[in-house]
């Protein structure tokens, strides 16, 4: 086993620790700012609207998806686009039939590379995050296990039963 516990040792883990081997890194959020002045041009916020426009198409979707009404996101996405050399996000207007969003070549290589740098950065984090773990009190890990199972059954795909 190759994860944060047993990087060091190779001895058996127990079920608590087992648990947190697992579930621990499904714990933890981390956002990266990239923030050359005070206002900030890329967030956690920014990178849920531009994976919202990615997988949807649409800003009004993303929107909704990221928790941030459509004003703002056409606000953020305004100051990103103006943030960076060139455009992140295309935006038509046009309603439901001829609107839309998309990303920009560079809009995704800034998606990619900020997923990159998150999984980079966790996984950096790991082995010093681990004691903090341990110490939360039972109820803590309790309430944390909960949300975690909640969470890999929300990322099982629904299955749709095919018409023969």
């Amino acid at each position: 086993m190759n994860g944060f516990l047993m990087s060091t040792s190779s001895r058996t883990l127990t079920p608590e620790e087992a648990f947190l081997e697992r579930a621990f890194p499904k714990m933890i959020t981390l956002d990266i700012t990239l923030a050359p002045d005070a206002s900030g041009i890329l967030n956690a916020m920014i990178v849920r609207l531009l994976d919202g426009i990615n997988s949807t198409g649409t800003l009004t979707a993303a929107a909704k998806e990221a928790g941030v009404g459509f004003k703002k996101a056409v606000s953020l996405i305004k100051e990103v686009n103006r943030g960076f050399e060139h455009p992140l996000v295309v935006l038509t207007r046009g309603g439901m039939t001829r609107g839309g969003s998309a990303l920009t070549d560079e809009g995704q290589v800034v998606l990619t590379s900020y997923r990159k740098a998150i999984e980079k950065a966790l996984a950096a984090a790991m082995d010093e995050l681990y004691p903090i773990a341990r110490l939360l009190p039972p109820r803590t890990r309790n309430a944390a296990s909960r949300f975690v199972v909640e969470r890999e059954v929300s990322e099982i795909p629904n299955k749709r039963k095919l018409k023969s």
